[in-house]
């Protein structure tokens, strides 16, 4: 991800997609790179940033995992 991040190993601004099941990662995200996915009413699946939530006082100095795993950003993961 390092890479992805340095624009002088990156000039062309190249993305990277990939989904996870550790919520660790989202410890080297911003709130632009950090996309949920959460089934609405109707069975069908919408995405949404971590950015959206412009109502999170100071969001780009919370820890977006706490935030994630307390449910404040929806899509809340099952507990097991």
């Amino acid at each position: 991800m390092t890479l992805f991040k340095n624009k002088a190993e990156n000039p062309h601004g190249a993305q990277l997609i990939f989904s996870f099941h550790n919520s660790y990662i989202m410890e080297f995200l911003i709130p632009e790179q950090l996309w949920f996915a959460e089934k609405n009413d109707q069975g069908q699946t919408e995405l949404f940033s971590a950015a959206a939530f412009t109502d999170i006082k100071d969001l780009y100095q919370k820890d977006l995992e706490t935030l994630y795993r307390v449910g404040r950003f929806g899509a809340k993961p099952r507990e097991i």
